[in-house]
């Protein structure tokens, strides 16, 4: 029905994925099950034009979503906050910048950068809120004296939104750098060290799929056929 679905949406998720999910208990935190529903409303603001009655359908559903985590009484608060902040990083692409979501290449950045802001640990708790912007110079000048090339998903998402990656590792190299800075200005055993950790190898995983599905769909390049004929042949 939807033969290119799969093409733009690199994590698809469904409603039935999800209360399958649910059936099973493999969610470990209510906000496991919270970071899919942002996931899967993203990928249908993603694969649908605005003002159609999905995409419109996906922005009910969120607003059904950030009420649900402000009123439950089973929410941590900055649980609450770190989810509230993934769907709002994500969701924001200045009107005088939206670029056309038929453009393959910004497609394949943005739904790696939006699954690199989604990215939760095993028990479910968002680890990407450390990185949405850099620290603030003036509480923490250090870091800049250390880190000699700072850089957060607030300046990556930027550079996807201007054009400025020419391929998927391009990309790629910047979250790594990120996730690096981290691990390198804070100890090893550090709650964003290791969050960093985490998130590089997810992205560095997302990174050789893509490619491996980008080389599956290279078409072989066609050997002439016939015998040629061979020096000294008449």
């Amino acid at each position: 029905i939807l033969p290119d679905y799969y093409d733009i949406i690199l994590l698809p998720i469904s409603l039935s994925t999800i209360k399958e999910s649910i059936t099973k208990g493999l969610y470990t935190s209510l906000y496991h099950c919270y970071t899919d529903l942002l996931i899967m409303c993203i990928n249908a603001k993603t694969y649908n034009e605005p003002h159609t009655e999905i995409y419109d359908m996906s922005v009910e559903i969120l607003n059904a979503i950030k009420k649900h985590m402000t009123s439950t009484k089973m929410a941590d608060k900055s649980l609450r906050t770190a989810v509230n902040s993934q769907y709002e990083f994500i969701d924001y692409v200045p009107d005088q910048k939206r670029i056309n979501f038929n453009d393959d290449m910004f497609v394949d950045f943005w739904n790696m950068f939006c699954q690199a802001v989604c990215r939760c640990n095993k028990s479910g708790r968002p680890i990407t809120s450390a990185f949405l912007r850099l620290p603030d110079i003036e509480v923490l000048p250090l870091y800049y004296k250390e880190v000699k090339n700072p850089i957060s998903l607030c300046g990556i998402r930027s550079k996807i939104i201007d054009c400025k990656y020419e391929d998927i590792m391009d990309l790629t190299e910047d979250i790594t750098i990120m996730c690096n800075n981290a691990i390198q200005f804070n100890t090893k055993s550090s709650v964003i060290s290791k969050d960093a950790v985490n998130l590089k190898d997810f992205v560095n995983s997302l990174a050789q799929a893509y490619i491996k599905e980008e080389k599956d769909l290279t078409v072989p390049e066609m050997k002439p056929t016939g015998s040629a004929t061979k020096v000294g042949e008449k």
